[in-house]
């Protein structure tokens, strides 16, 4: 009886290899055949594997296609775990509620990730890397620089953006097209707009282990002046961004109180012997 059924079993893998039709196999998720020997692909498949960018067909990943300003906001807002609000406070007349980018859009202003031009953010406009330079600083917590840039085409840059770019070629997010040029008013790829938020996750430690804990907000002068979650479990040290003056200003808004504080674990050194470190990525009430 074992026997016939390995040769049946043996028989219908045959039928399911040659008969089903083409394109009826089943997909490995965060494969595309069109990234195959890019240069990009790992960080693609990386992120695709995460869930946190999606081809545009079954295996189609289109890794040149220009970037919109809306399609970055949604990819930041999985990168960092954000839950999409589409803020009331943010109303661009251009971003309207249903449209599928309303509620990312909202969450990637509101943090202070993305901007716009007044009333409009733009949300169909091809993102370039001016703006893109913008916002991985913004991301990466860096404070603009005042270094000298080597690309001929420096002066083109708008002068919203100087200190950005600067900034981004010093810390090596960026670089330029050429050893001669930046160009600030290019497009940016999907494959670019990826490589260099892998770049800034592992930065920031986003693929480190991410958890969500409740507990009450302490502050303690112990060890350096900082804030603590005090769980069941035990207190974990919340590390932020020095120059995340947003999150300061929340912590301390929620001190002595109930919270919920979503965060990667911190597995490097710190000065903290108190416990667990944790970089807190978002603060808000706890629930009930």
């Amino acid at each position: 009886m074992f026997k016939w059924r390995k040769v049946l079993n043996g028989f219908l893998v045959f039928l399911l290899v040659f008969f089903l039709p083409a394109g009826a196999m089943p997909e490995v998720p965060g494969t595309f055949g069109d990234i195959q020997g890019h240069w990009a692909q790992k960080d693609v498949e990386l992120l695709a594997a995460r869930g946190i960018i999606e081809g545009e067909a079954p295996g189609v990943f289109t890794p040149e296609r220009a970037l919109t300003r809306a399609e970055l906001a949604k990819l930041l807002v999985k990168l960092l775990g954000l839950k999409e609000t589409g803020s009331p406070t943010l109303a661009f007349t251009d971003v309207l509620p249903g449209s599928w980018y309303y509620g990312a859009v909202g969450t990637a202003a509101g943090v202070g990730l993305m901007v716009g031009d007044g009333e409009n953010f733009r949300p169909g406009d091809t993102l370039t890397r001016e703006e893109m330079a913008a916002v991985a600083v913004r991301l990466a917590g860096l404070k603009e620089a005042e270094s000298v840039l080597p690309f001929a085409d420096a002066p083109e840059i708008s002068p919203w953006a100087v200190s950005a770019v600067r900034a981004a070629y010093a810390q090596g997010l960026m670089q330029g097209v050429s050893s001669e040029l930046f160009a600030p008013g290019a497009a940016v790829t999907r494959a670019q707009a990826t490589v260099l938020l892998v770049r800034l996750a592992e930065r920031k430690g986003l693929f480190e282990e991410m958890v969500t804990l409740e507990g009450k907000l302490v502050f303690s002068d112990l060890e350096g002046s900082h804030y603590e979650l005090a769980t069941a479990g035990g207190n974990y040290v919340l590390l932020v961004e020095t120059t995340d003056k947003g999150m300061e200003s929340l912590l301390a808004g929620y001190r002595d109180q109930n919270v919920r504080v979503t965060g990667y674990l911190h597995s490097g050194p710190t000065i903290y012997m108190r416990g667990q470190a944790m970089r807190v990525i978002k603060v808000e009430p706890a629930a009930g």
